[in-house]
């Protein structure tokens, strides 16, 4: 640097603070022919002028000047940031992704990700970005970036689970990160798609913990929170109502005693009752049960109706139920139309009605081809669309789809069978990869075949060691 340079680098920089960045910006831009250290600086005084400005031509020309320095380059994360905040989108794109060649921060991630969303020039799937802004920033032990590229990933999968019907959620990495998310570090709308996401975990206490920061949220959130809140709790219980833990049902309980309007409260609550009874029947199997569950089911009918007339909840139960009646009489080919009509309903926001896991599984059972695959592809869709799961055992659902060729649909239920500690499901899972294994093998698609005799090999070695422990109290 010499001296010359260094008086005019500091007269840019005074120019800057004391005149503004239009004159600044031409004072900047003269100093480009200077030595490097020089020019880097003058450079990034561009940058900042320019985006002062807002002179969209004069910050692509910034930009341009700053793809031109020699590596390493200064940072411009900051400024990449900024224009992100003023709806430059494409220019932040453009800046953002030439800090390609520095240490990727989960920061830098984090930036990269939100410009190439929000640009319209920008092509790839920003769900998978996403995932690796998540990854990073758990591998880098950075909470707050975890947090909300957490809510966001999960954001953007149930927005593409709603739209496309080929959509499948990858419930066990949902459930893992948002298990891992500080909920300290989110505000309140990434918090409650935490919460949804962990609602997914195949651990009774991580349920019973989200299910308690959702009733704190609808007890002091906002108006809009609170509904929310509410509403991820109500949907769980419709979700999974076999598989919950008394606590988890606890915790229902609380949280519905926040609902300030007091008839959709009332409703709910004897809704919610009259749903225990009937989990509490099968449960038991009691002599008396049949009785209490005619009596449950009645309430449940009474309480439905209203809070969901019309809506998909309410069309595929229909379509179901239309869908049992016509197995029963041996119509085949309406029961399959049914079926499909109810499984064209299903997505994220909707819980699968009971009646819809039955259809399923008796069609599963018809001497019908088409009743058969129209079944089947039913469990694939509410098994990839929404957060449901169907009455247990989960083992027998997947054998039903393995006796009918449905081995990939079969695979999927046996991993949420395995999360959520069926027994025998991790030996059932792994002789199924076995299987897909070897069927892989012999079309030649080694890698593949690889994969899954791994999988296997991994599940085995997960039943021995649970076998070789002593049994809890």
């Amino acid at each position: 640097m010499s001296f010359f340079d260094d008086v005019g680098l500091r007269a840019a920089e005074q120019l800057e603070s004391s005149v503004g960045p239009f004159i600044a910006l031409a004072s900047y831009k003269r100093l480009y022919a200077g030595p490097s250290d020089i020019h880097a600086k003058a450079v990034m005084g561009a940058l900042r002028c320019s985006i002062a400005l807002a002179d969209d031509r004069e910050i692509d020309r910034a930009v341009d000047a700053y793809r031109q320095l020699a590596t390493p380059r200064p940072s411009a994360l900051r400024h990449a940031t900024d224009l992100l905040v003023m709806g430059k989108a494409d220019l932040a794109a453009k800046l953002a992704a030439l800090d390609e060649d520095r240490p990727r921060s989960a920061r830098v991630r984090y930036v990269r990700a939100r410009a190439a969303e929000a640009s319209l020039s920008q092509a790839g799937d920003p769900r998978e970005a996403w995932r690796e802004v998540v990854t990073g920033a758990l591998a880098a032990g950075d909470d707050v970036i975890h947090a909300c590229a957490t809510a966001r990933w999960l954001g953007l999968w149930l927005a593409h689970a709603r739209r496309d019907a080929t959509a499948v959620l990858p419930r066990a990495d949902i459930a893992h990160h948002c298990e891992k998310a500080r909920l300290d570090e989110a505000q309140p709308e990434q918090k409650l798609l935490i919460l949804r996401g962990r609602l997914l975990s195949g651990s009774n206490f991580q349920r019973a913990s989200a299910l308690s920061a959702l009733e704190e949220l609808a007890r002091r959130g906002s108006a809009e929170v609170r509904a929310r809140a509410l509403a991820i709790v109500c949907r769980h219980f419709d979700e999974m109502p076999f598989h919950l833990h008394a606590i988890e049902v606890d915790r229902v309980r609380a949280a519905l005693k926040r609902m300030e309007d007091s008839p959709a409260r009332e409703t709910l609550s004897r809704r919610f009752e009259s749903t225990v009874t009937i989990m509490t029947a099968f449960a038991r199997r009691t002599d008396d049960g049949g009785a209490k569950l005619a009596a449950a089911a009645s309430g449940l009918a009474s309480t439905s109706a209203p809070a969901a007339k019309g809506g998909p909840f309410t069309r595929a139960t229909a379509a179901s139920v239309e869908a049992i009646m016509a197995t029963k009489d041996g119509r085949a080919s309406d029961a399959a139309r049914s079926i499909d009509a109810a499984s064209a309903l299903l997505s994220p926001d909707i819980p699968v009605p009971l009646p819809t896991w039955a259809a399923a599984s008796l069609g599963l059972e018809s001497t019908s081809e088409e009743l058969r695959g129209s079944a089947a592809r039913l469990v694939q869709a509410a098994f990839s669309r929404t957060t449901s799961l169907p009455p247990p055992p989960l083992v027998g659902l997947a054998g039903q789809l393995a006796r009918n060729g449905a081995n990939d649909v079969a695979a999927m239920v046996l991993e949420e069978a395995a999360r959520f500690r069926e027994p025998a499901a991790r030996l059932a899972a792994a002789d199924n990869a076995r299987r897909a294994g070897y069927r892989a093998l012999a079309r030649g698609e080694r890698a593949t075949a690889f994969e899954e005799l791994r999988k296997a090999k991994e599940l085995a070695a997960l039943v021995g060691s649970s076998a070789s422990q002593p049994a809890r109290p």
